[in-house]
């Protein structure tokens, strides 16, 4: 259970805060080359998917190297990360087709929210509290699409949790292509944060 000394949603009544991902931006996701890019999961196993797994959650960044982190240092303080998980994973490029609208989970907007940063920035040991956030902003506007957050590694970059009624609204530039063969924007990113490559 989410632990009680932490303001759990309320958002009846409230007008939340709100942000547009307008038509034309990018977005980054990192996945499993074995699928495809475009997936909403309903398997309750990250930060804002729906506890009742009724609505799928898929998760992306504005930037790369959020979709690296979010992917692949989640551990503490890594300093080596293996060729060959780099090898089965991918970062594709998403296009947004329509303006998306965005809960932001983060800096001055978790206020009006009666939130913390324990949301986005708590144990990944225990999900129930972001769960219940995600669920109480899925039902609170259908025109929500999903939430803006910071990401828990490295909060200087945006991430996003999109609900699966934003499915319309996406369209795969690309094809994806392997971190690894990739091997400028990899190497930035590595550098980024002092990790070497096994």
């Amino acid at each position: 259970m989410a632990d009680p000394r932490l303001p759990l949603p309320n958002l009846a009544g409230k007008t939340v805060p709100m942000v547009e991902v307008t038509v034309g931006t990018v977005l980054y996701r990192s996945h499993n080359l074995a699928y495809g890019p475009i997936y909403f999961g309903k398997r309750m196993l990250q930060r804002f998917d729906d506890p009742k797994g009724e609505y799928g959650v898929l998760y992306a960044a504005h930037d790369r190297a959020g979709a690296f982190v979010e992917t692949y240092l989640r551990f503490p303080a890594p300093t080596l990360i293996g060729r060959s998980d780099l090898d089965s994973g991918g970062c594709a490029s998403v296009n947004v087709t329509r303006s998306l609208r965005l809960v932001p989970l983060h800096s001055h907007h978790l206020v009006p929210l009666a939130a913390t940063a324990e949301v986005t920035h708590g144990s990944s040991k225990d999900y129930t509290l972001p769960w219940l956030w995600s669920r109480a902003i899925y039902e609170h506007d259908p025109t929500i699409d999903g939430i803006e957050y910071k990401s828990r590694h490295d909060d200087s970059l945006a991430c996003v949790a999109l609900f699966d009624r934003a499915s319309n609204g996406l369209q795969v530039a690309a094809p994806t292509t392997s971190w690894s063969s990739n091997v400028r924007v990899l190497g930035s990113i590595l550098d980024r944060y002092n990790v070497a490559l096994l």
